[in-house]
């Protein structure tokens, strides 16, 4: 029987000017919301300030808790099952539509909402859920004022 990893991350939904912001791997092709791990005795929301200033450079502000996504998969011999909080976010500085990374291995892009069905979004059950989003309220409120 193979290993199993158990991980909690907390990501952020932040859109400006019908664009949402998203970070890349170097070296990978898809995309995944901004965000990261969340370490013991840290609650999700301080995870997320923590981890947008880390990747970012930036102050972020928590507009509201949006759920929790459950995903799961196998890699070889491990199974993975993560456990991810969702916020709506504003990120201080990201009106003009650039955004630094502070980390070398992280990009960061501002997609069009329209857009979001070309784009390759891990895990799929975000863009999943970001699609669905998009139809029922027509992504048409400002995170990232």
């Amino acid at each position: 029987m193979g290993k199993s990893l158990h991980r909690h991350v907390t990501r952020a939904i932040c859109i400006s000017d019908n664009k949402i912001l998203l970070a890349r791997s170097n070296g990978k092709c898809n995309f995944h919301l901004p965000g990261g791990g969340i370490r013991k005795n840290e609650s999700a929301a301080t995870a997320l300030i923590r981890e947008l200033k880390e990747e970012l450079d930036a102050e972020a502000l928590i507009i509201g808790f949006l759920g929790i996504i459950e995903n799961q998969w196998s890699v070889n011999d491990t199974f993975n099952y993560e456990t991810t909080f969702l916020f709506a976010a504003k990120i201080e500085g990201s009106e003009n539509g650039y955004t630094h990374s502070n980390e070398e291995n992280l990009s960061f892009h501002w997609i069009p909402l329209d857009s979001i069905n070309l784009m390759d979004i891990k895990p799929e059950c975000m863009k999943d859920l970001l699609l669905r989003l998009s139809h029922i309220y027509n992504l048409s409120f400002n995170t990232c004022a």
